[in-house]
């Protein structure tokens, strides 16, 4: 069940996204302690993403695909959809204060180095959120091709507009190219393995076909908020139900 937890801990935060920008996929890899281990693929174009997370590497009987869409058009909610039973639930995020979770100088930004990491040269440096004991590692680079366009994305890992003027004001442009995290006692670590623009179909960011269905967190469905109030047993409880919904 451990792994499980921390899979769905990393989707949960992978799939607080919001893409911006046309045309482009990035793929990538993702690894870390206790068998976790998996290719994430992620689409955007003109304000639409698609994320599609494969664990069938793992040999568990987690394998498959997890999909998540953000649309232009439903800004503050993520569909996550079962593509076997043709369904899709929602997650609804939280109202931020401002308009934004993080300001710029809620980050503390320290470089370690200059590294060749993935075929890019990189900047290596570590992020902390103030307040906040967990430390990033990110290794960001300018050589990713259209990256001023990828850093349109907002996500608490993948981007973030105010992460983004944090790392410029230190003099660190870039897209990141590997990310090392940890989430309770579990390192995981994400590569950049592909980059490209191409021209998207409509129907990657489409619900045609697909029927809505209530997950037992109320009618508006999984609100990110609630989640840090929720209990010890809460949590499990949601975890597992997701699993059963989203991990086939």
């Amino acid at each position: 069940m451990e792994i499980k937890k921390v899979i769905v801990l990393v989707l949960v935060y992978i799939w607080s996204v919001s893409g911006c920008f046309a045309g482009n996929y990035i793929e990538f890899k993702f690894s870390g302690n206790q068998m976790v281990k998996g290719i994430m693929k992620v689409w955007y174009q003109d304000g639409n993403t698609r994320t599609e997370i494969n664990l069938g590497e793992m040999g568990l009987p987690l394998g498959g695909n997890m999909v998540g869409l953000n649309l232009r058009q439903h800004p503050k909610k993520t569909f996550m959809l079962n593509m076997d039973s043709k369904t899709y639930s929602e997650i609804t995020q939280p109202e931020q204060k401002g308009g934004s979770l993080h300001k710029s100088s809620d980050y503390l930004i320290n470089q370690i180095g200059k590294e060749k990491v993935n075929g890019f040269n990189a900047n290596h440096i570590t992020i902390k959120k103030k307040g906040e004991s967990q430390e990033m590692h990110y290794w960001i680079s300018k050589e990713v091709k259209g990256f001023e366009d990828l850093r349109k994305i907002k996500g608490e890992y993948l981007a973030d507009e105010d992460l983004y003027q944090a790392l410029s004001s230190k003099g660190f442009d870039g897209f990141p190219v590997k990310m090392k995290m940890k989430i309770s006692e579990n390192e995981i670590v994400m590569d950049l393995i592909k980059s490209e623009s191409l021209q998207i179909p409509d129907s990657k960011f489409s619900l045609d076909g697909f029927q809505k269905k209530e997950l037992p967190f109320g009618p508006n469905g999984m609100d990110l908020e609630k989640i840090k109030s929720m209990s010890p047993e809460e949590r499990q409880k949601l975890m597992e139900e997701m699993m059963k919904q989203y991990g086939k």
